[in-house]
């Protein structure tokens, strides 16, 4: 059995707008896909945004996200696992059958051009951490130009948060982010679950 290769803690990441598409729908949906630092290949991938929170297609797309980062850190190259997946005609064009499909097709092409160009030619306009989650690049907040948005809280962190602009400001734990929106879930004093849009939340050093 192979070795599992663990992702450096620090590494370049690309996000990236996807589509399933069957004779009835079309669900769009946005990855981030974590790059080797030396060879800017596909070593993870996971969910960032687009589909309602907590529905079912987003944790069927977080889970496929899971699966296919854990084939990759095991060695198995990206067009295996492509290859292995079943696909259907959609208006007379074989398209991916399932969202694992369509997320596997796309780290196989993400590869492919990778693989032409330097690794510092791509698009690497975003950063991944161990939390398996991507964030753009921030400064602290004592460095913040105008314009800028607040430093993305790290899962764990604890921050101010008002539920609504006539509730007192409270503290809580971040639980989970989600990137592309910039939404957290927090729990508050009480172990009550509650996601925050930006505005909502700040850092609770501040």
């Amino acid at each position: 059995m192979n070795v599992r290769i663990r992702p450096p803690s620090r590494r370049p990441a690309v996000t990236h707008k996807l589509a399933w598409r069957t004779e009835t729908a079309e669900h769009s949906f946005h990855i981030t896909v974590g790059l080797d630092p030396e060879t800017a290949t596909p070593i993870e991938v996971f969910y960032a945004d687009g589909q309602r929170h907590g529905s079912q297609l987003q944790h069927s797309i977080q889970d496929a996200c899971v699966l296919i980062s854990l084939l990759l850190q095991f060695g198995l190259n990206p067009s295996a696992i492509a290859r292995s997946l079943s696909t259907t005609p959609v208006f007379g064009i074989e398209q991916p059958s399932s969202i694992i499909g369509v997320i596997a097709n796309h780290i196989l092409n993400e590869r492919i051009d990778r693989m032409t160009t330097s690794p510092t030619d791509g698009p690497a306009n975003t950063t991944a951490d161990d939390t398996g989650t991507a964030e753009t690049p921030t400064l602290s907040s004592g460095s913040l130009k105008p314009g800028e948005q607040s430093p993305f809280p790290e899962v764990g962190d604890e921050v101010a948060f008002t539920r609504s602009p006539s509730h007192e400001w409270e503290t809580g734990y971040v639980m989970s982010r989600e990137f592309g929106s910039r939404c957290i879930e927090v729990v508050d004093v009480n172990a009550k679950p509650l996601r925050l849009r930006p505005g909502q939340y700040r850092s609770a050093a501040r």
